[in-house]
């Protein structure tokens, strides 16, 4: 263990603030929006085969960064810098800095549509509208607005910046201390009501009658990807959490209880809006626009509609606000230690940078629609680019990292917090597998597929 950057480090203050910073990182809108509309299209089938790779991809290489970041005991770029014995480590390291402030600069857009939503829920204009076709309509006027879309994205990140800016215990685990069981009971409180709707028993039979929907290999490409974009993995910020752990916390389990909670809290989001997409005659398979379109229009059906949208929507933000912080935690941590800054400073320049890619990706909505780089929008481009190719390469990195570049010793000496935590040897050999050669075999499945784009049937 690196113990050169051990003195002056945050870290996180408690096993619990540990597990929910994890969970955090890892739950977010890939899990309330982008999981629930995967399952509508693809069905039953899409559960049973992202479970697999949650166990064969994503926890093994979320070990992995968790191994690479408690080791060195730094941020991202130097874990990979000063352990590689090779250049192409230090490109790895640059990478995981390029990935998560992409990811940060388009995916707050997203967070600030549902800040947007949220305050419309709390004015109860979904309740109020002439009719269903006009709360249909209003995402489109939001989004292709040139201005109500910058405006609430830039909120979204000074609202990031401010968590973050607090430090790792004050802010990122003190917040995800308090957010992620609130989080869990509002989702958990929606799927209660979702389940009570009269015809919600279809949405139940579509989730999981594995008879109900047909496999093909799509969906299992599809549940791959997700299962990896998911976990919050390629992106450095697991190992930027990693090297905030104590040097007593379990990683395996911490693994596994990420795991658990990251597939929970997907699998209650998924019983919260495909029953009620049913109940109301919705289509499941109608993609992004389940949560932004379709669920408005639940709302403004129902009695007690205009609550439930609030419930929802704070979901959102919340679930948006506890990944973003991750993210930019990447590179913040990176400038402070790096370059010595302020996490203030480190904040300012970040959220400038941050503002320009985040305005294209926002504008590509509307006055920008009409830009294309390789027939993609600007905010397309850059969800292409990360969630199809930069995230899962950093994770392959990470693999081969760990399994090839680091000592097996150091590997067995992590994870098993130096000898006072019993790991059988069968164990630990089957984990080495899935790091050496399986995981790195199903990402580069993913990398070949998404390449391929619809070519498989």
């Amino acid at each position: 263990m690196n113990l050169s950057c051990m003195a002056d480090r945050e870290k996180f203050a408690s096993k619990l603030g540990t597990l929910m910073a994890l969970v955090g990182s890892a739950v977010g809108l890939g899990n309330i929006w982008r999981f629930p509309f995967l399952v509508g299209e693809y069905g039953a089938p899409f559960l049973l085969c992202y479970v697999v790779c949650l166990l064969l991809l994503s926890i093994p290489i979320l070990n992995c960064e968790f191994i690479i970041g408690r080791f060195s005991r730094s941020n991202a770029y130097r874990a990979y810098k000063q352990h590689g014995r090779r250049s192409v480590w230090k490109l790895a390291g640059i990478l995981t800095l390029i990935v998560p402030f992409l990811v940060f600069s388009y995916y707050s857009v997203v967070g600030g549509w549902a800040m947007d939503y949220l305050v419309k829920s709390f004015r109860f204009v979904f309740t109020r509208a002439e009719s269903l076709e006009a709360v249909s309509g209003m995402f489109g006027t939001m989004a292709s607005d040139p201005w109500i879309p910058l405006v609430w994205t830039l909120v979204f990140f000074l609202t990031t910046a401010f968590i973050v800016v607090a430090g790792v215990q004050g802010g990122i685990e003190k917040f995800s201390k308090v957010m992620m069981p609130v989080l869990f009971f509002l989702i958990l409180g929606i799927s209660v009501w979702a389940l009570t709707l009269p015809g919600a028993a279809a949405g139940l039979d579509f989730l999981f009658n594995l008879e109900a929907t047909p496999f093909t290999l799509k969906t299992l490409i599809a549940a791959m990807g997700q299962a990896f974009y998911s976990m919050s993995l390629g992106a450095g910020t697991m190992i930027t959490y990693a090297s905030y752990m104590t040097d007593d916390e379990a990683m395996l389990s911490s693994s596994l209880k990420t795991g658990l909670f990251d597939f929970l809290f997907a699998l209650i989001a998924s019983l919260a809006m495909l029953p009620a997409t049913f109940a109301f005659g919705g289509d499941p398979g109608q993609g992004a626009g389940l949560a932004f379109r379709t669920m408005p229009m639940i709302f403004a059906s129902m009695p007690m509609g205009g609550i439930i949208a609030i419930v929802f929507f704070l979901s959102l933000v919340l679930a948006a606000l506890t990944s973003t912080a991750s993210v930019f935690e990447v590179n913040v941590a990176f400038l402070v230690e790096e370059k010595k800054m302020s996490r203030l400073k480190a904040a300012g320049i970040l959220l400038a940078g941050a503002t320009v890619l985040g305005s294209l990706s926002s504008l590509s909505f509307g006055p920008l629609a009409e830009v294309r780089i390789f027939d993609l929008t600007f905010f397309e481009l850059l969800d292409q680019l990360c969630a199809n190719l930069l995230m899962p390469f950093c994770g392959l990195c990470a693999c081969l990292f760990v399994g090839w570049q680091m000592a097996r010793k150091d590997v067995h000496a992590e994870l098993t917090n130096y000898g006072s935590l019993a790991l059988p040897r069968g164990a630990f050999r089957l984990i080495y597998i899935l790091i050496r050669y399986i995981s790195p075999a199903l990402l580069a499945l993913v990398m070949t597929a998404n390449f391929l784009k619809g070519g498989v049937a």
